[in-house]
């Protein structure tokens, strides 16, 4: 995937009120500024991250302050 379409999807994910699920599965490029963005998403309960092999340890912050229930950071 392309910077401009990690940047669609994730606009279109912070567009969905409500939104409880995402899967960002095999986003081999995400960067750990990408997934902050999702912070606004209070309502996120289920992430997957697996695959996503760009993260840091950083990323660990702003998924704390996430109310997730499952996340998934599988290689």
């Amino acid at each position: 995937s392309t910077a401009k379409q990690r940047a669609a999807m994730l606009q279109t994910a912070l567009a969905c009120r409500g939104l409880r699920s995402l899967s960002l599965r095999n986003l081999d490029k995400l960067t750990d500024e990408e997934v902050a963005s999702l912070r606004p998403l209070t309502t996120l309960r289920y992430l997957n991250l697996g695959g996503c092999v760009r993260l840091s340890d950083a990323i660990m912050e702003t998924l704390s302050s996430l109310p997730l229930v499952q996340l998934n950071l599988s290689v």
